[in-house]
């Protein structure tokens, strides 16, 4: 009895020693092709460096800032198109022998790009997030430090990257490039 009572404290000890759960879910992520084909890299967490919340405030900030460029950009793109498109009406309203269906077909289309240029200007951001707090988790930003055998080059490499994790860390959503 008391070997048995040994045995089931032994393999209790040993099962609370395992890995972290975000260990597997990036292990599993990187070991795995965008085929769902998994390779054994002999993947080793070597060291955690970092662990950052991404809150619904961190989701709104950065939906803000690329809505905030996407309609900066389209209100540069408008304005420059509406430049070239006076300065060519304004040249074919000086030339006698422009047509004037060509004359006014570019006047036509002057119009509908001044109007959609004041409809990107009325755009407004929208939030997804409206009914929920500011400080809800969405993901978990994990980086770290790992170290991975390639079968093919039977070389170790060590690597440090930053991976996107589900808010309890038990799957890994994807690698994040910075700079790109």
């Amino acid at each position: 009895m008391k070997n048995w009572l040994l045995l089931g404290v032994l393999i209790l000890g040993l099962s609370s020693c395992g890995s972290p759960e975000y260990e597997k879910a990036i292990a599993d992520w990187i070991q795995t092709d965008k085929n769902g084909t998994w390779t054994d890299l002999k993947f080793e967490l070597l060291e955690v460096i970092e662990t950052k919340d991404i809150t619904v405030a961190d989701s709104i900030r950065i939906l803000q800032d690329k809505f905030d460029q996407t309609q900066e950009k389209n209100v540069s793109m408008y304005t420059k198109k509406i430049s070239r498109l006076e300065g060519f009406v304004s040249r074919l309203e000086k030339n006698p022998f422009a047509p004037e269906v060509t004359t006014e077909s570019y006047r036509k289309i002057l119009r509908e790009t001044e109007a959609a240029l004041d409809s990107v200007k009325k755009l407004t951001f929208q939030s997804v997030y409206d009914d929920r707090s500011g400080t809800e988790v969405l993901a978990k930003l994990l980086k770290c430090k790992y170290s991975i055998l390639s079968p093919m080059l039977q070389a170790r490499q060590e690597k440090t990257e930053t991976f996107l994790l589900t808010p309890d860390m038990s799957s890994c959503l994807g690698r994040i490039k910075y700079g790109k």
